[in-house]
């Protein structure tokens, strides 16, 4: 088994050294911050990916389905994430409120397009809910659960030590690979409530991609970047190599005023016609979220 824990916009930035805590004292090898919450995003999701992945702990999401587009579901968590959605280990659909089976299995087919997992998270007590809507068992069931079942006699202190504890579940045909078990913890340092959760580590570590693959969806995404960015700017953005500057080159070939710079990243360096393509500087034009640019 693996443990993990997730949280919501609530709990904000819990910072590096809760995360340590976490890790340290309580062996918490994957944290999942929500990115979107089904009508509003968690303005800390990519803080708290990025300081789990800087201490060298597992990474993933979720993001809430509702009557709300899946397509909707699937961008507004992508670019809360941005370039770490590569490394994630699964973003997982959550499916608590009244949607469609359509609706759910699009947002994970989305996912999965990139190359990641996308597990189901709910529990019994909706899905039974939903089942009795439908008239039928909910058509969701071909992907792996992460199921939502609290226990108040266990805590972090005492973790199961297999998803068997979970106890009976309506859905036995499902197969579960992560239980979030705990929802309060009052006694942790870090203070804030927590979900804490177990995972099959085949499953999630099997996750993990190759260096290769990372690349190939990476360079795939800037592409998709450069062509959104230049069609927004009416030009072309191109990257002197060796230096940290972009410039956006218009459809007559004149460099514009505006020089948009930012510190060069050891990333994919895409070519096109000749010319230099940074990730860091275009995905900033498409996750504004991210860091400031100066843009003279």
């Amino acid at each position: 088994m693996l443990r993990g824990v997730d949280w919501s916009r609530w709990q904000g930035r819990l910072g590096k050294e809760n995360l340590r805590i976490l890790r340290d004292r309580y062996g918490i090898e994957c944290c999942i911050p929500g990115a979107w919450h089904g009508l509003s995003a968690n303005p800390f999701c990519y803080g708290n990916l990025y300081d789990a992945r800087d201490l060298g702990m597992k990474i993933a999401t979720y993001t809430v389905v509702n009557s709300l587009s899946p397509e909707r579901a699937y961008t507004e968590a992508r670019n809360l994430v941005g370039d770490l959605w590569p490394v994630l280990s699964f973003v997982a659909v959550d499916v608590e409120v009244p949607t469609t089976e359509d609706t759910v299995n699009a947002c994970a087919a989305l996912i999965e397009r990139d190359g990641l997992r996308a597990p189901i998270y709910t529990g019994d007590w909706f899905t039974g809910f939903w089942a009795t809507q439908l008239g039928h068992v909910p058509k969701i069931m071909s992907r792996p659960r992460w199921r939502a079942r609290y226990f108040n006699s266990l805590s972090p202190d005492n973790w199961p030590t297999s998803l068997d504890q979970q106890g009976a579940t309506i859905h036995p045909q499902w197969p579960t690979v992560g239980w979030q078990f705990r929802g309060t913890l009052a006694d942790w340092p870090g203070g804030p409530t927590l979900d804490w959760n177990i995972f099959d580590r085949e499953w999630l570590e099997g996750g993990d991609m190759t260096p290769d693959e990372v690349k190939a969806i990476v360079d795939a995404r800037i592409v998709e970047l450069v062509s959104q960015a230049e069609t927004l700017l009416q030009g072309d953005l191109v990257h002197a190599s060796g230096s940290d500057e972009i410039w956006l080159i218009d459809r007559l070939g004149r460099p514009s005023e505006g020089l948009v710079r930012r510190h060069v990243t050891a990333r994919a360096w895409p070519k096109t016609q000749g010319a230099v393509k940074e990730v860091s500087a275009l995905a900033l034009l498409a996750f504004p979220e991210g860091p400031e640019v100066d843009i003279p």
